[in-house]
C-alpha cells in the first residue's frame, strides 16, 4: 500500500500534472501543502499532537516555499488544465495517505526488505499503466544512463531509506516538515550548476524554510515530573 502510495502514486501524480503543463513551480506549492496536511490528520489518524510550535514551523514553511516559487518568476503562470490539477492534487493525497499509512503500519518493516518490496508493486502497477497506453520508448544514452543511476542510488535507495527510518523513529508531522527543504534547496542548485536566476525574494523564501523546518522538527519538551 505505501508503494502504492508513496511511489506509484505521489510520483506518478507530479509527472502526470507537468506532462499535463502545471508548472513545476506550481506544480511544487500545491504538492507543498503536504506537510501541513499531514500535521493536520496526525491527531485523528495516529494520536499524534502537533504542538504549536510546530504548526508555526509549518506555517513558516509553507510560506517559504511560496516565497522561493515565486521569486523564481513561476507564481503567476496560469493556464493549467483541470486535469493537470487533479493530477497534482491526486499526488497531494497520495503522498499524505502514504506517510501516515506508513507511520501508523509499517513500524516494524525492514528497512531492506520492506522497500523493495514496495518498489516491486509500485514498478508492475506503473508498467500496467504504461502497457495499457501503449509501452514506451526508451533512448539509451549517457544523459538518461546518469540520470538513472542517480535516481536509483541517491533516490530510490538513499533518500527513501533515509525516508522509512525517519517515519519508523520519529512523528510524521515532524518527518514531513523536512520536505519544506525540497524547493529552496533544488533553487540553490539550479543556481550553483546550471547559473539560473537566485532572486532576493527566493533567498528570503530559502531563511523562512530553514526556520520554519528547525521550529517543526523541534523535539518538544518533556512535561516536568511531578511532586507528591
Amino acid at each position: 500500500m505505501t508503494g502504492l502510495l508513496l511511489h506509484a502514486g505521489y510520483l506518478g501524480g507530479v509527472t502526470t500534472a507537468i506532462w499535463l503543463g502545471l508548472p513545476a513551480g506550481v506544480t511544487s506549492v500545491l504538492v507543498g501543502v503536504q506537510p501541513l496536511l499531514t500535521g493536520l490528520l496526525s491527531w485523528p489518524v495516529l494520536g499524534e499532537r502537533v504542538t504549536r510550535p510546530q504548526w508555526a514551523g509549518l506555517l513558516l514553511g509553507f510560506v517559504g516555499v511560496l516565497l522561493v516559487v515565486g521569486g523564481q518568476g513561476v507564481g503567476s503562470q496560469t493556464g493549467a488544465s483541470r486535469p493537470a490539477l487533479l493530477a497534482a492534487a491526486f499526488a497531494l493525497i497520495c503522498t499524505t495517505a502514504g506517510t501516515l499509512y506508513q507511520r501508523r503500519a509499517g513500524g516494524d518493516m525492514p528497512l531492506l526488505g520492506g522497500t523493495a518490496a514496495q518498489y516491486v508493486v509500485s514498478a508492475a502497477a506503473l508498467g500496467a499503466v504504461t502497457l495499457a497506453r501503449g509501452g514506451g520508448v526508451i533512448h539509451w544514452n549517457a544523459e538518461f544512463i546518469l540520470s538513472l543511476t542517480w535516481l536509483v542510488l541517491v533516490l530510490s535507495v538513499g533518500a527513501i531509506l533515509l525516508l522509512m527510518r525517519l517515519l519508523r523513529d520519529l512523528p510524521a508531522a515532524r518527518v514531513n516538515s523536512l520536505f519544506y527543504l525540497v524547493p529552496p534547496l533544488a533553487v540553490l542548485e539550479s543556481w550553483a550548476l546550471y547559473g539560473e536566476r537566485l532572486s532576493t525574494l527566493s533567498l528570503g523564501g530559502l531563511l523562512l524554510c530553514v526556520a520554519g523546518v528547525a521550529l517543526a522538527a523541534r523535539q518538544p519538551a518533556a512535561p516536568p515530573p511531578r511532586t507528591v
